[in-house]
């Protein structure tokens, strides 16, 4: 400390102090960190030193300095440069910032990052408040505290370390993760800083964790589109499309703007980050991924969140002075205060989630997550006694509605109903558990619909598939059975009649006659094994085990119990199902299930059909033979001869006959018949008592399974004259059928399926090596039956974002294969515009880059092909809802070399027609810009497309033409480039831009020398042929027709002239010959203009 003054105080966290200060003899200010080693663990010291030392080999301009560090006997003290405040606090203090601010802090952070990631360092906690304000407006990144700096053999990490709202889906998932963490934290930092809040904000745990893995980010309209794209890139989920390096740096929102700084680095380092893997190490970097993984499927957030929420109620109690006399603890759980306002009282020091983080903790703990949910609990507050809520009626009747309503919301698998009814159910079970007079506590019971409307939601959650594959469902059925416990237990259930309480079986007679079908539907559910889900199979067992031990044992009544309500037609069937688990476990029970005559009788009866079963909610008839079969022909060993064997039997068109018949489908479908509306009566719904929506997308996996492993056999069915496949596929995407898909039970919920397995089985022909012949055929039915509209009425009405990929990309094969379905897909257009333009716009800037490149090349397709006429509804999507061009620029700068060529190449057939389009090119700021950066780009195709584009823009170009004097540059130094088509295509703008006045412009770059040297020795035809016809319309301007005279150009071609004349007769002359004559005679004096 000799060589510093120490002056005053300006932070305080976790770690330690923070102190200004200034180095002795000199004025140089610094920030002196102060971390005490005293309760330190010899792994916290560890991580201190790895700090330190990353730190000491940092020098870049926007990574605070760190200038000395010395240990005193109890402090470890580290010295860095001095900042003026945290980015933090002008958030807090300002809301947002603009976006000119914002794109010079992206900059600076891309900067930061790009140096760390080349040395392989990640820092795996960037959020505002480590990220400091140096003089002159700089940014510094500081905080290395989680930050690893990786070997050569360490590709992934999966500790957890970070800011939960700046976690990017693969760490809250707990997946390995690589250096595109950082950057998902940065498009957080970014969008926080433009917005005002992280992109995905909340104050429950369970709602930030399934906001990060499954929303989409939403997206004001006051970002420009260039900031929208790059935040894109950056917040895209799938780590592996996320926008990175080197991708990154060209991006046109920080393009220009980054500083890079280089310095050698050993070849210890490895790879770095900012460069693409080599094959051999992406491999390496996959494998050691997938051996990382966790085993389970769920994160481990929520799994401990679901976990600790169950333990709650026993771990805290909460006391109440108010309206007790008794001092009586008061058992009501913490997380109430959320759901019922009324009960709040002050709430002190309650940290919110942006707060936490995850300092000191073990890698891969169960311990890390625990810490996390105790920061995001609410502090201890004071409630009201049981009595006083007891007595309370609008208490009674929040409860009574937040059970109904939520309830009724919670079995559609609502993840903000769970998070909403928890707290209610631990209430219940506190009310009830610690609440001693029973007469109070009966009445509010018996107002609050208890126990009724708890065995109601237990039977529902049971009968629900849905449901049950939820990651919170574990703790919702824990805290429901413990109310349900907890209501049997009370007092008054326990007591006799003088305290006016009836007796449970009262209670039970007149509210609960379903008790005992919810807890057989309970017992089913947990000894039973789904198909499908071996992982499951160990602790299914061990519940059969124990069941089974219970029903053998001499003094049990509940075998006898079992065996008789296998009579009873509500629950023999989740009764039969455990004792088939059990069975399975013990053979004593088998043996004296065997002696017991009641037993066999039991099983008879219900084999003969003699006990009234109730058939299964929403399902038809054939359902569970098409399930039997599904599960036969993909789960069981040797599937494929057995696949075999049943698509050659006649079972296989019977079942498609039989199909045919529960939609209820004439024996030939007419054309007339599929093209009436959606609303028209005359088309008979199907029987849905014979197949349900579920049992038809069992079927069609079952045609997916079979057309898979026998693909040729989808095709015979499908090219068949009059073909019942046909027939039935079509009729399953027509508007008639699909309306009342959506009107039947859980029809909703299976018309995706349905839609996207139609589409799935109609793209076998065009993924297979097909006759053209039969391709005609089954192009015809499909035109005939105008499916190219209906895939587009599907993919507008009925499905989702996430599951329209297919159905367009098979609509955009149909329209570019079929000119009949290209006009379809337009008129469809044209017959609803303002539903079906709006859901183009939407796909065409959606977060799936094959999808918009579909959507780009229909587009592109139908501007090649049709009329001007037919062009206005795609003019209207490039300039957006304000014409403001936002969506045409935002394709344009798209992280996906493949969407901005197609957008390139749509601009470039476009621009052959719309004088509105140039028009913009011309008025709106920055998008001709745009339009010319595309000649620079990496990619070739992008770069063959823009030249396109570019040269269709300069033809007859008029006022546009001087604004097209940029180009000129670019487009020559494209004449060079390897590609054939990429050469043409500049020749060719070039060649336009000749007219337009820009000879001067043409001479600079000495493009009539660059193009008569490719007339005459380009490798190419056609580039030959194109640099002839280019220079015919150069030779126009007097500069350079003198140029190309001084030149020799006549000279010059008259030898290629010649060596085409020397060509053997049999041969073809190129078609160049005629324009090379044409140009010799044109630059003859006698044609000097």
């Amino acid at each position: 400390m000799e060589k510093y003054h120490v002056l005053e105080m300006i932070g305080e966290g976790s770690f330690g102090r923070v102190y200004k200060g200034r180095k002795k003899y000199s004025a140089q200010v610094v920030a002196l960190k102060f971390i005490p080693k005293l309760g330190r663990s010899e792994k916290e010291l560890r991580n201190l030193q790895r700090e330190i030392e990353i730190m000491r080999g940092l020098r870049h301009p926007n990574i605070v300095h760190m200038l000395d560090s010395f240990e005193t006997d109890k402090e470890v003290v580290v010295v860095t440069d001095y900042a003026e405040g945290e980015l933090f606090q002008i958030l807090e203090d300002d809301g947002k910032l603009p976006e000119d601010q914002v794109q010079a802090i992206a900059a600076q952070l891309v900067s930061a990052l790009y140096y760390l990631h080349s040395h392989r360092i990640l820092h795996r906690d960037m959020k505002p408040q480590n990220i400091l304000l140096a003089k002159g407006g700089g940014i510094k990144l500081c905080d290395f505290g989680f930050a690893r700096a990786m070997s050569t053999n360490t590709m992934v990490l999966t500790s957890i370390k970070g800011t939960p709202l700046y976690m990017s889906p693969e760490l809250v998932e707990e997946r390995p993760y690589d250096h595109t963490a950082d950057l998902w934290s940065v498009g957080c930092i970014l969008y926080e800083l433009a917005v005002g809040t992280p992109p995905f904000y909340t104050t429950s745990i369970f709602q930030l964790v399934s906001l990060i893995l499954k929303d989409p980010v939403r997206w004001p309209s006051t970002i420009s589109p260039c900031f929208k794209n790059f935040l894109q890139g950056l917040l895209t989920k799938d780590p592996r499309q996320r926008l990175s390096w080197p991708d990154l740096l060209h991006h046109p929102f920080i393009a220009g703007r980054v500083t890079i700084i280089t310095e050698p680095a050993g070849s210890e380092l490895g790879t770095p980050f900012t460069s693409r893997l080599p094959p051999e190490l992406q491999v390496l970097k996959d494998e050691q991924a997938h051996r990382l993984a966790p085993k389970g499927s769920q994160s481990r957030i929520l799994h401990q969140a679901c976990k600790r929420m169950a333990e709650e109620a026993k771990q805290k109690a909460w006391h109440s002075s108010y309206f007790l006399t008794s001092g009586r603890e008061n058992h009501i759980t913490p997380g109430c205060e959320q759901a019922f306002p009324e009960l709040r009282s002050e709430v002190v020091g309650q940290r919110s989630i942006d707060a936490v983080d995850l300092e000191n903790e073990e890698p891969e703990s169960d311990d890390e997550w625990q810490q996390l949910l105790e920061t995001t609990e609410p502090v201890p507050i004071q409630l009201k006694a049981p009595l006083t809520l007891l007595c309370n009626p609008d208490f009674c009747q929040r409860i009574q509605s937040q059970l109904r309503e939520t309830g009724g919301q919670i079995l559609k698998g609502n993840l903000e109903s769970a998070s909403h009814i928890l707290p209610a159910l631990r209430i219940l079970s506190s009310l009830l558990s610690s609440c001693s007079d029973s007469v109070p506590l009966y009445s509010f019971c018996q107002e609050a619909g208890l126990p009724g409307l708890l065995l109601s939601l237990l039977r529902h959650s049971q009968e629900s598939n849905s449901i049950q594959q939820q990651p919170w469902y574990g703790a919702f059925l824990r805290d429901l059975m413990a109310v349900i416990q907890a209501y049997f237990a009370c007092t008054f259930n326990l007591e006799r009649s003088q305290t006016g309480a009836p007796q449970v079986s009262q209670t039970l007679r007149e509210q609960s006659e379903d008790l005992p079908a919810a807890i057989s539907s309970a017992l089913a559910a947990i000894c039973t094994a789904p198909v499908g889900l071996p992982g499951c199979w160990d602790a299914k067992e061990q519940v059969s085990w124990h069941l089974a031990n219970q029903l053998t044992e001499d003094s049990s009544q509940l075998r006898p119990s079992l065996i008789s309500g296998l009579r009873h037609p509500i629950l023999c069937l989740d009764l039969l199902k455990v004792l088939y688990s059990c069975c399975h476990i013990s053979e004593r029970l088998c043996h004296l299930l065997g002696q017991e005559p009641l037993a066999l009788e039991s099983l008879l009866m219900l084999v003969q059909g003699k006990v009234r079963l109730t058939p299964p909610d929403n399902c038809g008839f054939y359902d569970g033979l098409l399930i039997l079969l599904l599960q036969l022909l993909t789960q069981v060993q040797g599937k494929a001869s057995l696949i075999r064997d049943v698509a050659s039997s006649e079972m296989w068109t019977i079942l498609w006959h039989r199909f045919s018949m529960t939609l209820r489908l004439p024996e030939e479908v007419s054309t007339q018949e599929e093209e009436l509306s959606l609303s028209d009566p005359s088309i008979p719904e199907p029987d849905w008592t014979l197949i349900s929506p579920q049992g038809i997308a069992a079927l069609l996996s079952l045609a997916m399974a079979t057309f898979t492993q026998e693909p040729q056999l989808c095709l015979s069915h499908l090219s068949q004259h009059g073909s019942i496949l046909m027939s039935i596929l079509k009729h399953l995407l027509s508007p008639s059928f699909l309306h009342h898909l959506s009107q039947a039970p859980h029809g909703a919920e299976f018309l995706p399926v349905v839609a996207v397995s139609v589409c799935q089985l109609l793209c076998f022909p065009f993924a297979l090596d097909v006759d053209a012949d039969l391709l005609v055929g089954i192009l015809a039915d499909l035109r005939d039956s105008e499916v190219a509209a209906h895939l587009l009425q599907v993919c507008c009405h009925y499905l989702p974002l996430s599951q329209v990929e297919l159905p367009i990309s098979l609509l955009t094969r149909l329209a570019l294969t079929d000119p009949t379905a290209l006009n379809q897909f337009v008129n469809t257009v044209v017959a609803s515009p303002r539903t079906i333009i709006p859901f183009l716009s939407v796909v065409l800037l959606s977060d799936l880059p094959l999808l918009t490149s579909d959507l780009l090349s229909l587009l592109a397709h139908t501007a090649r092909v049709l009329s001007p006429s037919h062009l206005f509804f795609i003019q209207e999507l490039l300039a957006g809802s304000d014409e403001s061009y936002r969506p045409l620029r935002s394709l344009l700068g798209h992280p996906e070399n493949s969407v901005r060529a197609r957008t390139y190449g749509l601009l470039g057939h476009l621009l052959q027609h719309s004088m509105a389009l140039r028009g913009a090119l011309q008025s709106q700021a920055g998008l001709l810009n745009l339009l010319l950066l595309g000649l620079g780009d990496e990619d070739p195709a992008v770069r063959r497309s823009a030249s396109f584009a570019v040269g269709n823009a300069a033809y007859q170009a008029g006022p546009l033409g001087p604004a097209l004097a940029a180009a000129v540059p670019s487009m020559t130094q494209l004449l060079g480039d390897p590609q054939a088509g990429i050469r043409r295509n500049a020749v060719s703008a070039l060649g336009n831009l000749g007219p337009e006045g820009l000879g001067e412009e043409l001479l600079q770059c000495q493009v009539p020398q660059r193009l008569l040297e490719m007339a005459c020795g380009d490798p190419q035809l056609n580039v030959k042929e194109a640099a002839l016809i280019a220079l015919r319309s150069l030779r126009q301007e007097p500069c350079i027709h003198q140029v190309l005279v001084s030149l020799g150009a006549s000279e010059k071609l008259a030898l290629l002239s010649l060596g085409n004349q020397l060509l053997p007769h049999s041969s073809p002359r190129p078609a160049s010959a005629r324009h090379c004559r044409k140009l010799i005679h044109l630059l003859r004096p006698t044609h000097n203009t």
